[in-house]
């Protein structure tokens, strides 16, 4: 079967190819997170109109367009019912818990405190080289100093 489906792919000449000018989708989805939900219509890359959930209403968003057509948002309204429905469904299937929100963002800490954290980091860097520079003069006096002790 896939062979047949090939051979006839290729033996269409791209004339015989159908070309799409025009075309439109609806969008449906739901969520968990903030129970909401989302129900719009495009064609050709315009947004018709869009269901306001709260408002239970229609939303037209291109002008004149509540003229011509007409839209029932309680079709959107129980689509959007089934498709948390599902969503209830698949939750429970998958033996899952609700996320919690694991990302959490600690409080970006103040300027000063950071300011404060690099002059200490600064001092103790600071005194580190001294104190070695110092350690290193006295380790080669007492190399020196025994040096002409043993001799």
């Amino acid at each position: 079967m896939l062979l047949l489906c090939a051979l006839l792919a290729l033996a269409l000449k791209p004339s015989d190819a159908v070309t799409v000018d025009y075309f439109d989708y609806s969008a449906l989805f739901y969520q968990t997170r903030r129970p909401t939900g989302e129900y719009l219509f495009d064609y050709n890359g315009n947004e018709l109109f869009h269901v306001d959930l709260d408002s239970k209403s229609v939303v037209w968003t291109l002008p004149g367009l509540s003229e011509h057509e007409s839209f029932d948002p309680q079709g959107a309204l129980q689509d959007i019912n089934v498709a948390r429905y599902n969503l209830d469904i698949g939750i429970k299937r998958s033996n899952s818990t609700a996320a919690t929100n694991k990302h959490d963002v600690p409080t970006p800490t103040s300027e000063a405190y950071q300011n404060v954290i690099c002059a200490l980091g600064l001092a103790v860097g600071i005194i580190g080289i001294i104190a070695g520079v110092m350690l290193i003069i006295k380790g080669m006096k007492q190399s020196a100093a025994q040096g002409r002790s043993q001799r």
